[in-house]
Formats: C-alpha cells, structure tokens, sequence
C-alpha cells in the first residue's frame, strides 16, 4: 500500500511540474485584444456599359470592406448591393463620378448581386462560415 501512495505522491508532484513549466515556457507572442477591429478589405468596382467590372468580388468574412464604386457608363447609374442595402447606400452615380463607403461583410453567402438599374451585373460573395466563431 506504501508504495501506492508514494506512486500517487509523484504523479502529483510531477503533474504540477509540467503545469507549471507550460505556463512559464510557453511562446508569448503577441496579444490580440477580443474585440479587435477587423481587417479591411480595398474593393473597387466600375460599372460599364456591360456591366460591373470585376463581374466576380470575394472577401474574407468578418472584414472592414473600403468600397469604391466608379461609373464609366454614359449616363447615371443606381447601384445597389442586395443583401446589403441596410448599411450600404451608394444610390444613383452621375457619369464619371466616384462614391467611397464602408461596410462590415459580417453575411457569408455568394448569392449577393451588384444591382446596376435593377439588373444583377456581378456577384459579391462574403467567404467563411455561417456559424459563429466557436459554436458547431
């Protein structure tokens, strides 16, 4: 029985070793706060006469997209993003004028359509899960 409890007394002793060396061995790299702000994603589009140029946007989930809309049509042009019309409003776009706006593309999904004069002219799709972070 002694040498049970001996046996037991060394497990212990050496498990707070390794506990202790972990924390005190471990890598410190560097930090990020919870609730950092996202990265931001540059996104420029033009509107032709055929339609939106790049036909096809991709971002990362969960980034500050910079969006720049410039319309190099020969008349004014309203642009929508469907999906998005509740924080994104860059309306209608005289020829050659530029719009500068901001969103978060916190909605995963590729069904979202630029919208030139009602017409789907390109596809924005928001890459990552649905599901949130940590949650199956």
């Amino acid at each position: 029985m002694r040498r049970y409890l001996v046996l037991l007394g060394i497990a212990a002793l050496l498990s707070l070793v390794v506990a202790h060396a972990g924390r005190t061995w471990a890598p410190r790299g560097p930090r990020v706060p919870a609730g950092a702000a996202p990265d931001s994603v540059d996104v420029e589009i033009t509107l032709t006469e055929a339609g939106v140029t790049p036909p096809l946007v991709v971002v990362p989930k969960n980034r500050r997209v910079v969006l720049t809309v410039t319309n190099h049509r020969r008349l004014a042009a309203g642009v929508t993003l469907q999906g998005y019309q509740d924080v994104l409003t860059p309306g209608t776009l005289a020829p050659g004028a530029t719009w500068r706006g901001r969103f978060l593309a916190d909605r995963p999904g590729d069904d979202f359509r630029w919208m030139v004069e009602g017409e789907p002219s390109g596809r924005f799709t928001v890459a990552g899960s649905h599901l949130v972070d940590g949650h199956r």
